[in-house]
């Protein structure tokens, strides 16, 4: 034959159109050239086994191919298949493979998980011996590593410190890797010694044949052991992957989707959240329109469910594609909610009364819609799940849960019922005072500890810049929270000692929220966000003046004061980037209605002792605070909050009220602070007023 047409084509896949074939088989027919096969966009199964064919090229204009079957050609690369990010099964049996660095464009495919050179050149006895060696001691490697993961009683810390001391230095980014393939296996079961079984999600594996059978086509007898799913998908050329899976465990209240639902859940992602967020809609807004009979047209032999889990297939491609493979739990939840997921952003994110009236016309006449927003979830005392059909689009009103805001039944309050002195205390005695001596506590630094001092260099070369000159490295609490106050955008409550470098701190997450509004080439949008810092008094106000000045006046970022002293017309709000101000006068311009469009663009809000909330001021930092929480619910803009403060006695309480998550509540103890401080408390015995002076007079001397 030669050239496969596109003629050819439509006929052996029975479609009308090049853009409608997903399944195509043509082996045995001595194709050579297979450059029309570039025009079937929509591709996902190919079978060319049987065949002449050398250069796979127009194989990567087909981005959805999910399997493709090769044996018994003359393949010698595989190097066009690197684009082909949705294979999962890649069978090249028998071609002309001479060495295994052919395999390496497979590498970067993010969902592959079986792939056969049996029959190649580059299989040869030593490494089939290999395989053989490795086969045997897989799975007590699996049962050890999937024994230490599930134990629910070490922290990660732990667990990542087992598997260094068992395989080798494994790093964070590794553990996380490692962690995403164990989360994304619900059904995995440990080995127990026996012949591992096949499959396994976010595995490649590789497949060899030493006897070399026939594996020309898909009906093979060859020693080749696939996977249930695997000979499904290839023998039958209609499914890609079946996975059984009890949706209803993913199933959520649509009702609970509000405005920054989605938000929320592609922060710890990374990068531009809000294009992430656009970018999600988008796709699940193609998936609904299919759902919804929008598709182009199809081969019309596919059955319903047929093009069902075509649709799903593309979008949970299109899904990790965007979010990476290790977010796979995440794109199952949105796999399983899509509708309600999609539809409730739209509805919550209407900012009038027409653009609501047109998103509820628009799920009136979808019943489809209407159904999958009616469903609510209970959960029963011994965790039967129990669902309910009752629409509600209207979010005016709604049911807040009293008992998620309560505090736990027994919460640490600011009240101390026993007294005693720290170790080491020492009472120095004399006739007219009596004191009492605190020596310094210190924590040497463990070498655990000196590995994780960040120095300057590991900081971004823009950074370093904002950093006095004299600062060479960041002190133990600056280097124990900068990857969650650089890093990420998580909300914080750091409790460490007065004089422990927590302004730095505040600068790393300034920093942090620049790095968001700024582009490869070192330009920053400064009209996309503000930055608000709250400090107490309003020395303190003019002190972080200066530092914020200084720190980034290089960046072109103007930093004004808001206290008692000093006010702001409705332009310098406008024009100001970083705003240093103290609670009252903040809570005045939060509070008025007038302002509020200068407020709309505080992405991140640094409240400065923090512990104040003990004091008279507190009800101000609560109602700034709260104020926060509601314009976020309101407008869906996430507003990052990092609260600064000395050492707390219930600081876990103030992180609740802070929502701030685990991993970004930070408590250090006064061995932390870099110069430590002997404390000394002097009492007067002494009544006379006029000698007590004198007493004081000599103790102060």
């Amino acid at each position: 034959m030669g050239r496969l047409s596109e003629k050819e084509i439509l006929r052996l896949s029975g479609d009308f159109t090049l853009g409608s074939v997903y399944r195509l088989r043509a082996s045995d027919m001595g194709i050579t050239d297979i450059s029309a096969v570039a025009r079937c966009k929509r591709l996902l199964t190919l079978d060319l086994s049987g065949n002449k064919v050398a250069d796979l090229s127009p194989l990567s204009k087909l981005l959805e191919l999910t399997t493709l079957v090769l044996s018994h050609n003359l393949v010698c690369s595989l190097l066009p298949l690197a684009q082909c990010k949705s294979l999962r099964f890649v069978l090249v049996a028998d071609n002309a493979l001479a060495s295994l660095d052919a395999l390496e464009p497979l590498a970067g495919l993010p969902i592959l998980r079986c792939v056969d050179v049996s029959g190649n050149p580059c299989v040869g006895d030593d490494l089939q011996a290999f395989v053989t060696s490795a086969m045997e001691v897989l799975p007590q490697v699996c049962s050890v590593v999937y024994s230490c993961l599930a134990d629910v009683e070490q922290t990660d810390m732990d667990k990542k410190n087992y598997l260094s001391k068992m395989f080798g230095t494994i790093d964070d980014n590794q553990y996380s890797r490692l962690l995403a393939v164990f989360r994304a296996l619900p059904d995995y079961k440990p080995f127990t010694g026996e012949a591992p079984k096949e499959g396994g999600d976010g595995t490649v594996t590789v497949f060899f044949d030493e006897e070399g059978g026939d594996k020309r086509g898909l009906d093979t007898d060859a020693k080749y052991t696939m996977h249930e799913t695997e000979r499904e998908a290839v023998s039958d050329s209609e499914e890609s992957e079946s996975e059984s899976e009890d949706e209803d465990a993913l199933i959520i209240a649509p009702d609970s989707i509000g405005k920054s639902w989605l938000r929320d859940r592609l922060m710890p992602l990374g990068g531009n959240v809000d294009a992430n967020v656009i970018a999600v809609m988008d796709i699940l807004d193609d998936c609904d329109r299919g759902e919804a009979g929008g598709d182009e047209q199809t081969n019309t032999g596919e059955t319903a469910e047929e093009r069902d889990q075509i649709r799903l297939a593309r979008l949970e491609t299109r899904l990790l594609d965007k979010i990476g493979m290790e977010s796979y739990d995440l794109a199952r939840l949105l796999i399983a909610n899509r509708t309600a997921v999609l539809w409730r952003t739209r509805l919550t994110r209407a900012t009038s009364k027409p653009e609501r009236d047109a998103v509820k016309r628009s799920i009136s006449i979808r019943p489809d819609v209407e159904l999958a927003l009616s469903v609510s979830v209970h959960e029963g005392v011994g965790g039967e799940r129990t669902v309910k059909r009752e629409i509600a689009l209207d979010t005016d009103i709604y049911q807040v849960n009293l008992k998620q805001l309560a505090f736990p039944t027994n919460p640490t309050l600011m009240t101390n019922k026993k007294v005693c002195l720290p170790p080491k205390a020492y009472v120095a005695p004399s006739k007219l005072y009596r004191e009492i001596v605190v020596p310094p506590t210190t924590l040497p630094i463990s070498e655990t500890e000196k590995h994780k001092i960040v120095t300057l260099d590991e900081l971004p070369e823009w950074c370093r810049a904002a950093f006095p000159d004299y600062v060479v490295r960041l002190n133990r609490v600056q280097s124990a929270v900068y990857p969650k106050a650089f890093n990420t955008g998580v909300n914080m409550l750091v409790c460490a000692p007065t004089g422990s470098g927590k302004t730095n701190v505040a600068l790393l997450s300034m920093l942090a929220e620049i790095k968001q509004h700024r582009d490869e080439e070192g330009n920053i949008d400064k009209d996309a966000f503000k930055i608000v810092y709250i400090a107490p008094q309003k020395s303190l106000v003019h002190e972080m003046v200066e530092t914020f000045t200084r720190a980034f006046g290089g960046f072109g970022l103007k930093v004004a004061e808001l206290s008692g002293d000093a006010n702001m017309t409705q332009s310098e709000l406008t024009e100001t980037h970083i705003i240093v101000a103290t609670p009252e006068k903040w809570d005045i311009v939060t509070r008025r209605s007038g302002d509020r469009t200068y407020t709309r663009f505080v992405s991140l809000l640094i409240i400065d002792e923090v512990h104040l909330l003990h004091d008279n001021r507190g009800p101000v930092l609560e109602s700034l605070v709260a104020r926060v929480m509601r314009q976020t619910e309101e407008s869906g803009k996430t507003i990052r909050i990092v609260a600064l403060s000395a050492t707390l006695p219930n600081y876990e309480d103030v992180a609740g009220f802070l929502r701030v998550p685990k991993q970004g509540l930070f408590h250090f103890s006064a061995a932390h602070r870099p110069v430590p401080l002997t404390t000394h408390f002097v009492a007067l015995k002494e009544r006379n007023s006029f000698k007590m002076r004198q007493t004081v007079d000599e103790v102060t001397q």
